[in-house]
């Protein structure tokens, strides 16, 4: 078989089938392309005839015959022009129906993917376009936050820097309200000057419940001084001479002697002390008050005697004895001016008051305070009366861990205490007591003296009170200090206490009325 043309009739068809075909009708055009009214000339009459054959042979035939008519030929002449198109033209290869039908589908196939690519490809510029916009959005939102961020670190640093300031500003409130509460309390005193009594505001260590508390801390340190129960050794002979001395009733190895004997030397140490400072400040014209004990008059010679033999450093130059010296003779001095003139009375003793209240303050707050020259030491005579406490101790009770005497009274283990209780107790009773007015006094009660509660008194008691008034003193280890100190109040008498005494009571032979 030769090879098929794209376009009209198989060449293996015979002479005669083509001839058959193209039997002339006298009109010059072949049979096979009459007009039929029933069936179109150009609708093929076989299968192996497509659609594309026939419409090349129509267009072919419509165009050569119709539109360039040429002349008469006969039709079976090589140069009719039906036989030259039909011989010129491609001719399709004779295929089945099957082939037909399968090219069809594959056409159809093919043109639905390409149109689902096509469908896909315009979705994916559509998500394309969507991911452009979103990554835009993104970058927008990328840039907002990061503005935000910046702006929150600022608040964050404008709201520290507002902290600190308010914190500033507040430190600076406070000072304010202390320096005007210290303004305050100036101008109080100021305006208090007229009169003869200076009231000390609630901030001055001067007023009366700053005074109180400072007596009631002396209790604690003074209790470790006389401390007599562990690790120390008791001299039972001087013990016993030292409760005699305060006529106490109880006895050395008696139940409960040894807090009798704590409380004998607590008071021993504190009125030594006290009348040593009388008897010393008065030899500047300071008040003397009298010593009632002889024991104690004994140990206030001695301790004189010893601060005249002394050095240079405990004498009476220090300026704590020069300041109470200058002050006693400005009393002095005033007292004499006005005693003849009957009109300055009233201003001298204003002026006495106020001069009192004043030197008293500066020297109760100051006096014989610590020596900065190197290292904090003690002042002379708080340093000569600390040895003077330990030994005065030492004889009655010793302690096992001080062995070496070599670096006396340093290594003492008392030494610390004794300090810190003497610069306080000099403090108050001989200096922040005189700025009151009228001027507070103190006294120990002695063995025997009647105990209520409602007094002065506060203690503690062996035996529990089997009837009323049946308690007496055993021991007083603390004075009473108030404007007065008798034990039953008297009528109309001003009974102002700034501490109560501190005694051990015992079950009296007596019955109190």
């Amino acid at each position: 078989m030769t090879k098929p043309h794209i376009f009209g009739r198989n060449r293996t068809t015979s002479e005669s089938e083509d001839k058959n075909d193209r039997i002339d009708n006298g009109s010059g055009i072949p049979e096979d392309r009459k007009f039929n009214k029933n069936k179109r000339p150009d609708t093929p009459t076989s299968p192996d005839v497509t659609a594309q054959s026939i419409y090349s042979r129509r267009l072919y035939a419509s165009t050569d015959i119709d539109s360039h008519p040429s002349p008469k030929v006969h039709p079976f002449s090589p140069s009719h022009p039906t036989i030259w198109r039909q011989n010129s033209l491609p001719t399709f290869p004779t295929s089945s129906s099957t082939s037909n039908s399968s090219s069809d589908k594959m056409f159809q196939k093919i043109r639905r993917e390409a149109e689902s690519i096509s469908d896909i490809n315009q979705r994916c510029t559509f998500l394309s376009n969507q991911c452009q916009s979103l990554s835009e959005k993104v970058s927008d939102y990328a840039n907002k936050l990061k503005l935000l961020k910046e702006a929150g670190e600022t608040q964050v640093k404008a709201v520290e820097a507002l902290k600190s300031t308010v914190a500033r500003e507040q430190g600076k409130k406070l000072k304010i309200k202390k320096e005007l509460q210290t303004s305050r309390a100036l101008l109080d005193t100021l305006h208090q000057n007229t009169t003869a009594v200076i009231k000390w505001s609630d901030l001055d260590p001067n007023n009366s419940v700053h005074i109180t508390r400072a007596l009631e801390s002396l209790l604690e340190p003074l209790l470790e001084i006389g401390h007599t129960k562990r690790h120390v050794d008791i001299n039972q002979a001087q013990s016993a001479q030292l409760l005699k001395m305060y006529n106490c009733k109880m006895k050395i190895g008696e139940q409960g002697f040894k807090v009798v004997l704590s409380c004998a030397l607590q008071r021993l140490v504190v009125e030594s002390v006290l009348c040593f400072m009388n008897a010393w400040l008065g030899r500047v014209g300071y008040p003397q008050k009298e010593v009632v004990n002889g024991k104690v008059s004994n140990i206030v010679a001695e301790w004189v005697r010893k601060m005249e033999e002394g050095s240079e450093g405990i004498n009476l130059n220090s300026q704590e004895f020069e300041i109470v010296k200058h002050s006693n003779d400005l009393l002095t001095m005033l007292e004499n001016f006005t005693k003849n003139k009957s009109d300055a009375k009233v201003i001298q003793e204003q002026t006495k008051v106020l001069i009192r209240q004043q030197v008293s303050s500066l020297l109760g707050q100051h006096a014989f305070a610590h020596i900065a020259s190197g290292q904090s030491r003690p002042h002379p005579l708080i340093l000569f009366l600390t040895c003077e406490i330990i030994s005065l101790v030492s004889t009655y009770v010793s302690y096992r861990s001080f062995t070496s005497r070599t670096s006396f009274p340093y290594s003492h283990p008392l030494y610390n205490t004794v300090v810190s209780f003497l610069e306080s107790l000099i403090s108050v009773m001989h200096f922040q007591l005189t700025t009151q007015d009228p001027v507070p006094q103190w006294r120990f009660y002695e063995a025997g003296e009647r105990y209520e509660h409602k007094s002065g008194h506060t203690g503690s008691t062996r035996q529990k009170r089997q009837k009323k008034g049946a308690l007496e003193v055993e021991i007083c280890w603390f004075p009473i200090v108030a404007l007065n100190t008798d034990i039953v109040k008297k009528p109309g008498q001003n009974r102002s206490i700034y501490c109560k005494a501190k005694v051990w009571a015992r079950k009296s032979d007596l019955d109190y009325e």
